[in-house]
């Protein structure tokens, strides 16, 4: 306990805090935080460097292979499963049943978790090379499906989860081999043209950072239509207004290419007769709904912005006036 000099007088701590000491306090404090900050910078910087260089190492070939933070060994699984199903019978014998149907729960917890272990595929949970992005819950998805890239970072009280998100073509196709728990998840894609497949990274033995990185330096390599501007929040349609003027447009090029190979036989034996390109109306049609449907998602991200900034600012000023409302009460 801090002992009171005088009746009434404040601790010695108190005394420290209030009296000339003070600014010496507040110095400290301040060189105390610059130093965090200094160390922190440090240590981000070492991160960007090794990450950078994991990248160089990317382009000149290499995989990308992430394994797991910690790997459970199926059969130490099974062991402790029936180690703590033991302990809850004999617990049950002892007459005490709330002990023991706990072990009983974790023992066949332990158990489904060795199962769950073992029916996984081998190999790592995930691996990116120039071919595609190999997954254990979806398998090989080829980067000419991947249509669009995000990356989020989810708070969850004092917890910060890292996603990946992959815009594939015909998602039902990679989770048909897919763990229950996974198609459950993605319930709603089995059937859909287009889709968002969602990757846990914060399991995995590298930074989220650098696997978000990374996949979009291999995915800008493959010359199918890739989709920069996609996020979560973007509607399917305009997904599929631009896989469309892609097709258009790589019809229209053909088309062309094909027309002028026929135009100089044709200009040798006077066959060939001028008129419009069919396929440029459809390319300029497809162009004009693809620019509709960005300009609809746009507007619409627009508005949503400004109302949770409204919605922000009238938070703030209740709080505000409660405070005022307390302290003049």
């Amino acid at each position: 306990m801090i002992a009171m000099g005088r009746a009434g007088s404040p601790p010695p701590v108190v005394a420290l805090a209030t009296g000339s000491d003070l600014p010496w306090l507040l110095v400290l404090l301040a060189v105390g935080a610059l130093v965090y900050r200094v160390i922190q910078s440090n240590l981000e910087r070492q991160r960007n460097e090794s990450i950078n260089d994991r990248l160089r190492r990317l382009g000149a070939g290499h995989a990308l292979v992430a394994d797991m933070k910690l790997r459970w060994n199926p059969i130490l699984l099974v062991l402790a499963g029936l180690a703590c199903a033991w302990f809850g019978c004999l617990s049950m014998a002892d007459s005490e049943p709330g002990i023991g149907i706990l072990m009983l729960l974790l023992g066949a917890w332990l158990a489904w978790a060795a199962w769950d272990n073992a029916r996984r595929k081998a190999g790592p949970p995930l691996r990116m090379d120039r071919h595609g992005l190999h997954s254990s819950e979806f398998g090989l998805i080829p980067w000419s499906e991947v249509v669009g890239i995000d990356f989020q970072r989810v708070e969850k009280g004092n917890a910060c989860l890292h996603q990946l998100g992959l815009c594939v073509r015909d998602p039902g196709r990679y989770l048909r081999d897919a763990p229950p728990r996974v198609r459950r998840r993605h319930a709603s894609l089995e059937r859909a043209r287009t889709g968002c497949l969602w990757l846990q990274l914060d399991m995995l033995d590298k930074h989220p950072d650098l696997i978000h990185r990374a996949a979009l330096q291999l995915r800008r390599r493959d010359p199918g239509p890739f989709l920069k501007e996609w996020s979560r929040e973007m509607d399917d349609s305009v997904v599929e207004a631009f896989l469309e003027a892609r097709v258009a447009d790589q019809g229209t090029r053909g088309f062309h290419g094909t027309r002028g190979a026929q135009g100089s036989h044709g200009h040798r034996h006077g066959q060939l007769r001028a008129g419009p390109a069919p396929m440029d109306g459809v390319q300029d049609r497809a162009e004009q709904r693809f620019r509709r449907a960005m300009a609809t998602h746009e507007r619409r991200t627009a508005r949503k912005k400004k109302d949770e900034r409204f919605v922000g600012g009238i938070t703030f000023a209740l709080v505000l006036l409660y405070a005022l409302w307390r302290l003049l009460g």
